[in-house]
């Protein structure tokens, strides 16, 4: 019973922390799975064996269009279902476009549908991509310093993946690449371990917009980091509640990151200081459960300058979460982040801003949130713009989580907070001894009262210390400048 008690415990543990997006969960090339952790575990799954560890063989395509494919109007088309032995590699300058064919592994079981590796002016297009522990890999295609200095979406050595329709444990993988478009896709994850896309390892100025993805996974899963290499140490089989994400470029920060494609092993390890950069994600559409931990878009470690914007996510865990870490020897803080214009319905939190710094969120609509509509931490209690958000219908408003903080620093206003179960202000962690005021330069926010009643009341909030010295009396979110009425006082 004392075993079962403390096997408990760690499982609460991290699966607290899994909900604020810290990483205490330390990442292996050789993981133990469930069955090597605790084989007596109720409801634990084996580990997925696979014939393959990472890209054991690949067939390369390239622009001469070689079989399976043929050409037709400067592409590379396929023209039947195939069955993969081998991974398909698509060579510089090469557009394949399968013309809503489907690809799947034959009985070698290749882990990986398509992958690009050190190749640019790619086109993958009209792929039906079933069955594979990863859909489409991207591997070491930087751009050049040219293109860094004067990013250009017109740029010919882009690579782009539009319109596929991938289902698998993990839909794109995207390692140490630039200036991707990825758009189109629908992206139908099943497993509960795994991610529709992901960027590592110095990956930017890649724009993800107007892709479909979906979590339709149930009970227990693995996710991979990288082909070969296990996402997941400690067994939760127990709670059968696992880590997935829609979009996702939190750094899996100190793991060594190997890509073994043939004979030949791709090394990536962390750096701080290449950690991604001006990362877009636009208009895209996601569905997770919310009864795992399953996280809309995440943008974590080191992450600058990060844009999501124009999404719409229903269910998850954590509809957005910005984060991020620094301790006295890393400082992987998330910089200049902006979360915008984004829905988010029915998550335990929508927003969640934790140690990332200097975020703006702003013109964001939460409803529905078993928690929290907008939920910062620590360093985000600081350095946010909390501004012309409509939180309405959640069970609080605002949460202000604390660690070591004397107060809410963060630039909270003209927001509506509206219809919330509990109360419109949560607090957690040690108290606030500081004089915190959900304003700014005079210009508070909507609580739902009008100034009759009071505008903002002792009840919206659990401390005397976080109050609204200008609320208004009327809804704000929406309402241009010049247009704003007189706060309440």
């Amino acid at each position: 019973e004392g075993e079962r008690t403390m096997k408990r415990a760690v499982a609460l543990f991290l699966l607290a922390s899994l909900a604020l997006n810290f990483t205490p969960l330390v990442v292996s090339a050789h993981p133990a799975t469930c069955d090597e952790a605790d084989p007596g575990t109720p409801g634990c799954v084996a580990s997925p064996a696979t014939s393959s560890s990472g890209i054991a063989r690949t067939h390369r395509i390239d622009p001469t269009c070689p079989p399976p494919t043929t050409t037709h109007g400067g592409q590379c088309v396929i023209t039947q279902d195939l069955q993969l032995s081998e991974t398909l590699e698509l060579a510089s300058d090469t557009k394949l476009n399968c013309q809503d064919h489907r690809l799947t592994p034959s009985s070698a079981n290749p882990e990986v549908g398509v992958v690009i590796i050190r190749s640019y002016g790619v086109k993958l297009q009209n792929c039906v991509i079933e069955g594979f522990l990863f859909g489409v890999v991207v591997v070491d295609a930087k751009m050049p310093a040219d293109y860094r200095a004067h990013p250009n979406n017109d740029d010919p050595r882009r690579n782009k993946i539009l319109d596929n329709r991938i289902t698998g444990a993990e839909g794109i993988l995207v390692i140490k690449s630039d200036a991707l478009e990825i758009s189109g896709n629908e992206i139908t994850m099943t497993s509960n371990g795994g991610d529709g896309l992901r960027l590592y390892r110095d990956s930017d100025f890649n724009h993800i917009v107007n892709n479909r993805i979906t979590d339709v996974a149930t009970g227990e899963g693995y996710g991979y980091l990288v082909p070969g290499q296990l996402d997941v140490i400690l067994c939760l089989c127990a709670s059968a509640m696992f880590v997935a994400n829609g979009l996702d470029i939190t750094e899996p920060r100190g793991s060594s990151l190997s890509v073994r494609v043939g004979s030949t092993t791709i090394d990536f390890p962390w750096e701080a200081a290449n950690s991604p950069e001006d990362n877009v994600f636009e208009a895209n559409h996601i569905s997770l459960p919310r009864e795992f931990i399953t996280v809309g878009i995440t943008f974590g470690d080191g992450n600058r300058r990060p844009v999501v914007r124009g999404n719409v996510i229903q269910g998850s865990w954590i509809g957005i979460a910005a984060s991020g870490n620094f301790t006295d020897t890393v400082d992987a803080r998330s910089v200049d982040g902006i979360v915008e214009d984004n829905i988010v319905t029915d998550a335990r939190d929508g927003i969640q801003v934790i140690a990332a710094y200097n975020t703006t969120v702003r013109r964001n609509f939460v409803s529905g949130a078993a928690r929290a509509g907008i939920l910062l931490v620590e360093a985000a209690l600081a350095t946010s713009a909390v501004t012309r958000n409509t939180l309405s219908g959640n069970a609080f408003g605002f949460s202000f989580s604390n660690i070591s903080s004397t107060r809410v620093g963060a630039a909270v206003y003209l927001n509506d907070v509206t219809g919330s179960s509990v109360r419109a202000i949560r607090t957690s962690g040690p108290a606030f001894t500081q004089p915190s005021d959900l304003s700014f330069a005079g210009r508070g926010n909507y609580w739902g009262r009008t100034c009759a009643d009071g505008g903002f009341l002792a009840s919206d909030t659990p401390s005397s210390l976080i109050t609204d010295g200008h609320p208004f009396g009327q809804p704000v979110a929406s309402v241009p400048d010049a247009l704003l009425p007189a706060p309440c006082r």
